[in-house]
């Protein structure tokens, strides 16, 4: 759950849903000119996949580019992003209040910096950079070996043109004689070109081949911590909001029980049940902490005798799964809670909290939540 929120479209018929269930609009903004950070959807949350570009263009409208970002990324309107400076009066200030969001959550009005119009990316530059290099390369290279620097230059304009008459015999010859030389220091710099063309053409297509193979790799073995995608089953922690008093928990053990995916937004949305019943609605997966070393046993989750016909909101859930998880029901275990038969939190199918194993941190336990 999110704070600050308020939805704005619903759709009831979820089989039928060419959109999110509910989507939340926040009073967050992103204007032009703000530096956000993000993760690059090919690594995932990893250091390599860090990104912090500033804004330089909204368009609301623009389903499939809401921000127009620095380096010319495009991030499809699902991407979760964190603002962390304002720009404010022509100065970029820090942002530390900032949060993860959709941008599709953010209060996004039309707009864009001075000067972003007709502006060239970061990669065009650079690739501008390595032209000018390159010919400045050939330029030299012309020179060391005698070749016209003219013919580097424009090699389809001839610097100077032979005016033949009748009486210039002479003359006639020796700019004939000057056309062979040309040709033939023409055809070494074509030849030349063309050899390091065609090894440049080698180098990207095995580039290629092997970003492609890491894109593949990556989604072969993307953790939970950076995934995309959870299977049903699994078993999370649903992330609820601000407590409400001190004995209110943070999360809620829950069971992925459908898996839904929505062609239109290209997005996963989830069905999920707790130990009392299941719960209203679908969520996304930044609601969602997986823990792959709790099983729905361990839990006291059991699918095939849940209601279907009453569903509980998740504050609702909260509240019953507060009669056993309280603050005042701790256990006092210094061993595997998970096997322990005399554990009370194994008992009642709860989570340890940090009241439990009189307030030491008890490494063996499996019932603690663990922090991807």
């Amino acid at each position: 759950m999110r704070t600050n929120c308020i939805p704005y479209s619903v759709d009831d018929d979820e089989s039928t849903a060419t959109e999110e269930t509910v989507i939340a609009k926040c009073n967050e903004e992103i204007n032009p000119g703000d530096v956000i950070f993000y993760y690059h959807e090919l690594f995932g949350m990893r250091p390599e996949g860090e990104r912090t570009q500033q804004v330089m263009e909204v368009d609301p409208s623009y389903k499939m580019k809401m921000l127009g970002l620095d380096n010319m990324d495009v991030l499809p309107r699902y991407h979760q992003v964190k603002i962390v400076k304002k720009y404010i009066n022509g100065i970029l200030q820090d942002y530390p209040n900032g949060t993860w969001r959709e941008i599709r959550e953010f209060m996004l009005h039309k707009g864009h910096l001075p000067g972003s119009k007709g502006r060239k990316s970061l990669l065009a530059q650079e690739l501008e950079k390595r032209q000018k290099r390159f010919s400045t390369e050939y330029e030299k290279l012309a020179e060391a070996e005698g070749f016209p620097i003219d013919l580097v230059r424009k090699p389809h304009v001839r610097a100077t043109q032979c005016s033949v008459s009748e009486n210039e015999t002479d003359s006639s010859s020796s700019c004939e004689s000057g056309d062979s030389k040309e040709t033939t220091h023409t055809a070494l710099l074509m030849r030349q070109y063309r050899k390091n063309n065609k090894n440049r053409e080698s180098l990207e297509s095995r580039a290629a081949a092997a970003q492609e193979q890491q894109a593949r790799d990556v989604n072969k073995n993307r953790s939970y911590s950076g995934g995309e995608n959870l299977p049903k089953d699994t078993i999370c922690l649903l992330t609820l909001g601000p407590d409400k008093n001190n004995v209110g928990i943070k999360n809620l053990p829950v069971m992925i029980t459908q898996v839904l995916y929505y062609k239109a937004s290209d997005t996963m949305r989830y069905k999920l049940c707790c130990k009392e019943g299941l719960l209203q609605g679908t969520y996304g997966r930044g609601e969602l902490t997986p823990q792959d070393h709790l099983t729905a046993n361990l839990m006291g989750i059991n699918v095939s005798q849940l209601d279907k016909a009453q569903t509980l909101t998740p504050y609702q859930a909260h509240d019953r799964y507060l009669k056993i998880g309280g603050k005042n029901r701790s256990c006092r275990c210094r061993t595997d809670c998970s096997k322990s038969k005399s554990c009370k939190c194994r008992k009642l199918g709860k989570l340890c909290t940090k009241h439990c194993h009189k307030g030491i941190e008890n490494v063996l336990c499996k019932l603690c939540v663990m922090e991807n």
